[in-house]
C-alpha cells in the first residue's frame, strides 16, 4: 500500500492536518520524509497508532483520536 500524506491520515482520524502533523512530530504517528519535505505514513503505522489509542476516552464529540 501507498504511504498516506498528513492530509490523508488527519481525515481518516477526524482531525486538523495541524494536530496530526504535531502528532507525527512527537512520533506518536510514525512517519518519514523523503527528501526532507512532507511527512510520508505508512498505513501499519496509521493502524497500530488507532488500535493503541482506541481505548482512550474521546474527549469532545467530533475530535476524533486522542493522543
Amino acid at each position: 500500500m501507498e504511504p498516506l500524506t498528513v492530509a490523508e491520515v488527519a481525515r481518516r482520524l477526524g482531525l486538523s492536518t495541524d494536530r496530526t502533523r504535531y502528532l507525527v512530530r512527537i512520533g506518536r504517528i510514525p512517519a518519514f520524509r523523503p527528501g526532507g519535505r512532507k511527512y510520508l505514513i505508512r498505513p501499519e503505522d496509521l493502524e497500530a497508532f488507532i488500535r493503541a489509542n482506541s481505548n482512550r476516552p474521546a474527549g469532545k464529540a467530533g475530535q476524533g483520536v486522542k493522543p
